[in-house]
């Protein structure tokens, strides 16, 4: 007869061989791999780096080297349980500008391109939002990024096509404003595979200067060159790149005036078309044919925006009387988008204004036509903006100014990001980060569509961490 021991001991190890079968049950069901020696001989079990990491990992989409942030609409792709969440950070920061990096013709040859702000290292997004570094010079205190890129050259035997992407970042040196001037070579394939880097037909890749690593690998700064360039005059404060992206328009402040001018990518050939006792200006390109010339925004002063015919040196006043005013126009220059405020600078509103039938229509959302940006073909615009505008500035304790307090970080907002319909001004909430998991406290300070147009990529005025959101009603 069992003693009263026995019967514990084999009522134990009964338990154990239970937990163990519906252990091995679970793991099999979730398509989790064997547990397997490491290469350093270390078990790689249920502890961080075995399966019950991978199993939050595969949940999440979640790896040490690369931390997703935001789980709302997170849906599976690729095989196995792989997910991408819809809207997730991609960098840390603190990201100082975007720029988009291919031809003028747009599509899936673009690529986007990042700035550090404390170190000026550039970084390349890939098509799934991961992050290629493409150079190791340090440039502190940058502010703004721009890049233009010419049509590329075709050559016919590697049917490849080589071209030259020209950079100015921007940046602070001792206090002092200072533009520096540098170039990358980009190599996009025709068809099939590239032999040097194995991107995608179409896709772009660094090829020389700096040698950027292969997509897919991770950075190495030893392998990366410095970049080599020019600083241009520091008394440039603001440019603007022409649409087949061959010249810039520029705002240099000379003998106590404001000059605008245009110049090639070289800044070798420049010519004057136009000077003002503002100095202030902030600079568009929309046609080749004219500029769009827009006063620096305050709530408190009437903004005003006119065209400039570069050829007759022609101002044709289009906008006037418009207090804050900010102004977005449309890649084929048929609509502005635009922002203005009421006489005490509140109440910020958008409005749509149709340039050939003079049609002016609100936008119902309200906001600011910074935290915008125009889809490829002009059809529509995704913006970010609050449910509601603070009314009073809590840096200033008063009554808040747009985009004044906005600007000088008086001021937070609490974006949810919409679509907006450039042919009526419908509106259509996309997103809204309170509603992701964790929710995210976002204030946009910069909006960029990824090149395939169904995706977004943006930097958080909070802390200038970079995020992706997908678009589409399937996530």
């Amino acid at each position: 007869m069992l003693t009263r021991l026995a019967k514990i001991i084999i009522v134990l190890i009964l338990l154990t061989a239970l937990l163990a079968a519906l252990a091995w049950w679970w793991f099999d069901r979730a398509g989790l791999p064997a547990v397997s020696e490491s290469p350093s001989g270390a078990s790689n079990g249920i502890f961080p780096g075995g399966a019950l990491k991978s199993l939050f990992n595969n949940l999440t989409g979640n790896d040490d080297a690369n931390p997703v942030e935001g789980g709302e609409g997170a849906v599976a792709i690729g095989t196995g349980n792989q997910v991408a969440p819809r809207f997730r950070r991609v960098a840390v920061g603190p990201v100082t500008d975007l720029a988009r990096v291919g031809p003028p013709t747009g599509g899936s040859s673009a690529t986007l391109v990042y700035l550090e702000r404390d170190t000026g290292h550039l970084y390349r997004l890939g098509a799934s939002g991961e992050s290629e570094r493409l150079s190791n010079t340090t440039i502190p205190q940058t502010f703004q990024l721009i890049a233009a890129t010419p049509a590329p050259t075709p050559v016919a035997k590697t049917k490849t096509a080589t071209t030259t992407v020209t950079l100015i970042i921007r940046h602070f040196k001792d206090g002092r404003l200072q533009n520096f001037l540098t170039s990358i070579k980009f190599v996009a394939t025709a068809a099939g595979l590239s032999a040097e880097a194995g991107a995608a037909a179409g896709d772009f890749f660094v090829s020389t200067n700096p040698l950027a690593t292969p997509a897919g690998e991770a950075g190495d700064s030893a392998s990366l060159s410095p970049l080599s360039g020019q600083f241009i005059p520091a008394d440039i404060t603001n440019l603007a790149v022409s649409p087949d992206q061959k010249n810039f328009a520029f705002l240099a402040v000379r003998d106590g005036e404001g000059q605008i001018g245009t110049v090639d990518l070289a800044f070798k050939k420049a010519a004057t078309v136009f000077s003002s006792p503002l100095r202030e200006w902030r600079i568009y390109w929309p046609t080749l044919t004219s500029l769009v010339l827009a006063t620096r925004p305050s709530g408190l002063v009437p903004g005003y925006a006119y065209r400039l015919d570069l050829s007759s040196k022609q101002l044709t006043r289009l906008v006037d009387r418009v207090n804050g005013l900010e102004i977005l126009p449309s890649p084929n220059g048929r609509r502005w988008l635009y922002s203005g405020t009421d006489e005490r600078g509140g109440s910020p509103f958008l409005a749509l204004y149709d340039l050939s039938t003079q049609q002016l229509t609100r936008v119902p959302t309200g906001g600011l036509a910074d935290k915008c940006v125009w889809t490829g073909d002009s059809t529509r615009l995704f913006c970010a903006a609050p449910s509601s505008f603070p009314s009073t500035s809590v840096g200033a304790g008063s009554a808040a100014v747009y985009p004044d307090d906005w600007l000088a970080g008086d001021i937070t907002l609490n974006d949810k990001i919409w679509q907006i319909e450039a042919a009526s001004g419908q509106s259509q909430l996309v997103f809204d980060p309170a509603l992701a998991s964790p929710a995210v406290n976002l204030d946009v300070w910069k909006l960029a569509l990824n090149p395939a147009e169904d995706g977004l990529y943006l930097i958080n005025k909070n802390d200038l961490s970079l995020w992706s959101l997908r678009l589409g009603s399937e996530f």
